[in-house]
């Protein structure tokens, strides 16, 4: 993939002017013999914008990229918006690819001052582009999963099972969750959502409402300017819990909503039917008491619905049923042939003297080592619950503001140890475990290897990124 990004571009043919040919009037839009576009807002196309929508982007509004792209009130701008030009034509990879490194080299050579946040924001966005790819690869290599479960196991979980009612419900953005509502509103009227609140509309469709992935997928992409099937098919696989390999990832529509709305803004643009509504009540307006709803001017149930499950108990069902399905033998031995097939190989899992490739007991991906940065605040002790202390922070020994390292330096006495239970390795002084208060609970460090050589944390599933 690096050697053909690197390959030097094309030059663009250029084209032979038309000779005793009237081109004629070319209609303007809109126009009475087209029907009128339902998403006005859509982008526009061409190759004029899709330079611009790259050379803004690299110098202008991507500095923030990394930490704005979750957020819908964000994303449209500090996004890259390049993803409708590449599933068109308009701008290849290579072409995003070159001109992404060429910018991370002129940053590099910036003082901090000046560089700012462009060094991680590049590096998330040039690792996107390298994603893009791999899930494109998934559907040349397996054409079926357009159309079939990419995981066997979970065939027949779904299928008889979709509820019209809610699926409808969920297309119109009427779904009683405001921010879930308000997303496919925004899809509808603009044909573009930034990656987590897709994922976010198929996860809610799989799981609360338990429908079939397929009949979703396909109204998504109807919906989807920047709709590439490579992409778009492998996605809806994972976000629906059936490759077999992934995480389940089931998102809160509360949660989502408080974190990436906090005020309640993109609720009310899409939804003006609960523009009247206060922050306090606009992530869950069916709980308002009567007197809210009149102050506000809506009605639950009339003017928006009421929930159409809840979403608690019904995601805690979708986990229970897909985890069940992913437990029996054969369908770890499945497991086990669609990661060798679709695995992500940037990052290999860490194998000790020899050990076999293992997979996580849920039959997904092979485990693999964490690093250093990741453990703290962490879940730790055994089987992963947190240690809730008993007397308060008194018991935990005193712990530096940042993160010491594993290795013990030669000379420094080991700190005060832990009641905490930690694991020993055969001939070699147990590591001490470094605690720290977060939020009410102890998060304990649990080092596997110490003593100067290449630390090796507890052992976590492999979770994939998201394409660009």
């Amino acid at each position: 993939w690096e050697r053909l990004m690197l390959q030097a571009r094309f030059e663009p043919p250029a084209l032979r002017p038309l000779r005793d040919i009237d081109p004629g009037n070319l209609p303007s839009i809109p126009h009475e013999g087209f029907h009128p576009d339902v998403c006005p807002g859509r982008q526009a196309g061409g190759r004029r914008e899709a330079i611009d929508a790259l050379e803004t982007f690299l110098g202008e509004r991507g500095e923030r990229y990394h930490r704005e792209m979750s957020s819908p009130l964000t994303a449209g701008i500090s996004c890259s918006r390049i993803s409708t030009h590449l599933a068109c034509g308009t701008l290849s990879m290579r072409e995003a690819v070159q001109a992404t490194r060429r910018r991370r080299s002129q940053v590099s050579q910036l003082t901090p001052e000046i560089r700012g946040s462009w060094p991680r924001a590049l590096s998330a966005f040039d690792g996107r582009l390298h994603w893009h790819c791999h899930f494109m690869q998934k559907l040349e290599s397996e054409p079926r999963i357009e159309f079939e479960n990419m995981h066997r196991a979970i065939n027949g979980l779904r299928e008889q099972e979709t509820d019209m009612h809610r699926l409808e419900s969920w297309m119109r953005g009427e779904t009683g969750w405001p921010f879930v509502d308000a997303c496919m509103r925004a899809l509808q009227q603009t044909g573009w959502l930034n990656f987590r609140m897709r994922a976010m509309l198929m996860s809610v469709a799989s799981y609360q409402l338990w429908l079939h992935w397929r009949l979703p997928s396909l109204h998504l992409a109807r919906l989807f300017t920047d709709y590439e099937p490579g992409i778009h098919f492998p996605q809806v696989q994972m976000q629906s819990g059936t490759t077999g390999i992934n995480s389940l990832r089931i998102y809160n529509p509360i949660k989502q909503s408080m974190e990436q709305d906090p005020d309640g803004d993109f609720i009310r643009l899409w939804l003006p039917e609960l523009a009247g509504v206060g922050k306090a009540w606009i992530h869950t307006p069916w709980l308002m008491p009567m007197t809210e709803q009149e102050r506000s001017g809506v009605r639950i149930g009339s003017s928006y619905p009421v929930p159409l499950v809840d979403h608690e108990a019904a995601a805690r069902r979708a986990r229970a049923r897909i985890l069940q399905a992913r437990r029996a033998g054969e369908a770890r031995d499945e497991s086990r042939k669609i990661f060798e097939r679709h695995g992500s190989r940037r990052r290999r899992p860490r194998r000790h003297h020899g050990e076999p490739l293992r997979l996580s007991r849920a039959g997904r991906a092979p485990l693999r080592s964490r690093t250093p940065g990741r453990l703290a605040g962490r879940r730790a002790g055994p089987r992963g619950r947190r240690d809730r202390p008993s007397d308060g922070p008194s018991e935990l020994p005193a712990f530096p503001a940042r993160r010491a390292p594993c290795e013990r330096m030669p000379g420094r006495p080991a700190p005060a140890a832990s009641a905490h239970r930690f694991r020993r390795r055969p001939n070699s002084a147990a590591p001490p475990a470094a605690a720290r208060w977060t939020g009410g609970f102890r998060a304990v460090r649990q080092p596997r290897f110490c003593g100067g050589g290449r630390h090796s944390g507890p052992i976590v599933p492999h979770r994939l990124r998201s394409p660009a």
